[in-house]
């Protein structure tokens, strides 16, 4: 991937694959299906819903992320408690979305931010793990590729040797022929990042990835 396009990878390898599993899941579990290739048009999920109620989605997206929700609108049951769920429009979600899938986003309603998460995870004593960045997302920070210079060196190699190998293949492309960064090589990136976050600690570039997110919209 490269920033040179569109971004286009929580659609393709987050929201699509999960709703395409979960629609074959329910087609092998509740309707006889046997075929390993994955049903397509949604149609499980819409006859799921027909016969017993739209399927709950919950989404993890926390408090201070709410512009992350499409079309949100709230209200307040009797007792107080806030209600987030999403005002569904012709023209933004799908048909079968529409009559299947009810999503829900339980931290928007508990009001628990990102630190909020953390400090509940470490609570119950699991491991805390890196906020939802993908180790070779061609839209990490300077800071953010400089701690998986260091952290993980062999991804940060691995992840170099692809963008070679893929400029190798395509170098009949000429200037059309880009790297993760555009124009600018990996290699490049890193050394700017290291002219100008060099200075900070292992400890300090682990306080910062763990406390930001280039794919969400919190910090703290």
């Amino acid at each position: 991937m490269s920033i040179a396009f569109p971004k286009a990878c929580t659609d393709n390898l987050k929201i699509k694959p999960l709703y395409s599993f979960l629609d074959h899941y329910i087609a092998k579990e509740y309707f006889g299906y046997s075929d390993t290739k994955v049903p397509k048009g949604k149609k499980y999920l819409k006859a799921f819903a027909t016969l017993y109620g739209k399927i709950n989605v919950i989404l993890g997206i926390a408090h201070g992320e709410e512009k992350r929700i499409a079309n949100v609108v709230s209200s307040y049951s009797e007792n107080g408690q806030m209600l987030i769920f999403e005002k569904e429009k012709e023209d933004n979600l799908p048909k079968w979305m529409k009559i299947s899938i009810n999503r829900l986003y339980p931290l928007v309603e508990e009001k628990m931010d990102r630190l909020a998460c953390q400090k509940y995870i470490r609570s119950v004593g699991l491991p805390l793990p890196y906020p939802s960045n993908c180790i070779m997302c061609p839209y990490l920070s300077k800071i953010e590729i400089l701690w998986l210079y260091r952290t993980l060196p062999q991804e940060f190699e691995k992840w170099v040797n692809h963008e070679n190998r893929k400029l190798e293949k395509n170098i009949s492309l000429g200037k059309k022929n880009l790297g993760v960064k555009g124009e600018k090589m990996l290699v490049v990136y890193l050394k700017e990042a290291i002219e100008e976050f060099g200075h900070l600690s292992i400890a300090e570039l682990n306080k910062y990835k763990m406390s930001h997110g280039h794919c969400v919209m919190s910090s703290y």
